[in-house]
């Protein structure tokens, strides 16, 4: 199994306490993507949510937002599951906030700039 361990906050649309919550886990990669990390453009994980100033923020970001970057891709019920550990309030920050990525087969893409490849758990 290859992991990752969170090393600097993820950058993302949740609030900041929520993200910094990640820093120092230690993560699963997805294991159905096997070369990683994978390029993509970011979106954003709040893309239910509605409201005139997320508005605002999405389209003063969007050009930040859709540049390629490497990532890493873990699963997202894998991902709480580790959060919840850690920190119940952001694991239950991100079920309230986005429901509609809990379920099977969704992805978190970690920043390859926040996160170091490690060789098990320490």
């Amino acid at each position: 199994m290859r992991l990752i361990r969170i090393e600097s906050v993820p950058p993302g649309d949740a609030p900041f306490h929520i993200r910094e919550a990640w820093v120092g886990l230690v993560l699963p990669l997805a294991e159905r993507i096997v070369d990683q990390p994978v390029i993509s453009a970011s979106r954003s994980v709040l893309a239910n949510k509605h409201g005139f100033w997320l508005s605002v923020k999405r389209f003063l970001k969007r050009e930040l937002e859709e540049q390629p970057t490497p990532v890493y891709a873990i699963d997202v019920l894998a991902a709480i599951d580790v959060l919840q550990r850690a920190d119940p309030t952001a694991a239950q920050w991100w079920k309230a906030n986005t429901p509609h990525l809990f379920h099977e087969g969704h992805l978190f893409a970690f920043s390859a700039s926040c996160c170091i490849e490690i060789s098990d758990i320490p």
